[in-house]
């Protein structure tokens, strides 16, 4: 266990006084403070821009209850004309790009083609407007002194629902979702191969010949995947609190100049629970992927043949990853709800379905189970591969010769 842990120490402190922690963690920095300042240089691009590629948009009300001008004077990118009929009929011609269907309440319709963050930051604005404009009506036709009419006014807040022309809903988790889908597959891609590199990297200046002397091979593949997989998290961390202090810092000018991100946070539906699932399918993805690349790279003693043994985790990542967006794109369909369950691939798609609400919690934590249990045992022969691996060198081993490995007795 000491020489394990020492083995952990090793691989994490190397990485994170490495040059590329410091290159690639000062670029993300950059960025994110890049990124946290858009609003101020869109305020600055605005002034030399013509904004003149407003979309035309349709407004299904009453003249007397909503005018175009009203909506024309939000300053959204939208162009609002009055238009009779059904919403998906009128979005579906392709004249207009969104249809609203107000008839007063606390609700409304949006109708798109699609929906992106132009299609978000308009449905901030009006559910804004409308509350505003709702409450001025309910005050307007109260008698005086009439308390409980009054609190009803203040609570009245209207919110709208986006649909496409097909008749689905647009989930309000859709960008969160995404932005985790492509966190786990970058990171996961990125320190995946680090690992495999620096496995290769030992076999090709003989250290691992003086390694497997002081720690056996097990040790040496766990040692080395759990210190890469802390300092990757080390990373993650600091550019996660880097984000969350530089968009509090000028939050009140996003929500001014974006206020798409005042909507993504306020209506998601992220809980601790799915927080902390969220994690732990990450946290055993990694392990499962960094498994599969330590096991295949202790069979090869060139960096040249690097692409090749981390192709396998490399199709595995890929082809979860496209499950998961598949399921952000459509339905929760049979095939990806198997694929929920299925290690490797349930660390992205289940993680997708719970985002996007398509799976509840207790299906999580099943999910999650599964996920466990598979890589303990994709743990176990991986370093069934990689102590008999570390020692081989010249020809790199065919796939079938690799998998006789996993089956072959001490």
């Amino acid at each position: 266990m000491k020489k394990a842990l020492t083995i952990i120490k090793f691989e994490y402190l190397g990485y994170i006084s490495g040059k590329v922690f410091k290159v690639v963690s000062t670029v993300l920095l950059i960025v994110i403070a890049i990124l946290a300042l858009l609003p101020q240089i869109r305020i600055m691009a605005t002034r030399f821009l013509p904004d003149d590629n407003k979309a035309k948009a349709a407004l299904i009300a009453s003249p007397e209850l909503l005018t175009p001008e009203a909506l024309n004077s939000l300053g959204l990118n939208y162009e609002w004309v009055f238009e009779h009929g059904d919403g998906a009929e009128i979005v579906s011609k392709g004249i207009y790009k969104i249809a609203l269907d107000y008839t007063g309440g606390n609700s409304y319709i949006l109708y798109v083609n699609d929906y992106d963050f132009r299609v978000f930051h308009a449905r901030e604005a009006l559910d804004v407007y409308l509350t505003d404009f709702n409450r001025a009506l309910l005050i307007d036709s109260m008698p005086e002194d009439s308390a409980v009419l009054a609190k009803q006014a203040i609570d009245s807040l209207v919110r709208g629902e986006l649909r496409t022309v097909g008749g689905g809903s647009a989930n309000s988790n859709y960008a969160i979702a995404y932005a985790i889908m492509m966190l786990m597959y970058l990171s996961v891609t990125l320190f995946g191969t680090m690992v495999t590199n620096s496995i290769i990297g030992e076999k090709t200046s003989k250290a691992m010949e003086v390694m497997i002397t002081s720690a056996n091979p097990t040790q040496l593949m766990f040692g080395k995947v759990i210190g890469v997989g802390f300092a990757g998290l080390t990373q993650i961390l600091i550019i996660l609190f880097a984000s969350f202090l530089g968009f509090s810092l000028n939050y009140d000018n996003w929500v001014d100049q974006f206020p798409t991100m005042a909507l993504i946070i306020r209506s998601s539906n992220l809980t601790l629970e799915l927080s902390i699932l969220f994690i732990l399918f990450y946290i055993t993805g990694y392990f499962i992927f960094s498994f599969i690349n330590a096991g295949f790279a202790s069979t090869v003693s060139r960096l040249e043949d690097s692409n090749s043994v981390a192709l396998p985790s490399l199709i595995l990542v890929m082809t979860s990853f496209a499950f998961s967006m598949f399921n952000l794109q459509s339905v929760d369909t049979p095939i990806v709800k198997v694929m929920s369950y299925i290690p490797p691939f349930s660390a992205f798609v289940m993680s997708s379905r719970l985002c996007m609400g398509d799976a509840t919690i207790w299906e999580g934590f099943l999910s999650l189970g599964l996920l466990v249990m598979g890589a303990i045992v994709i743990g176990m022969g991986a370093a069934r591969i990689y102590k008999v691996g570390v020692t081989m060198y010249g020809k790199p081993p065919k796939f079938g010769e690799i998998m006789k490995l996993i089956f072959a007795k001490d």
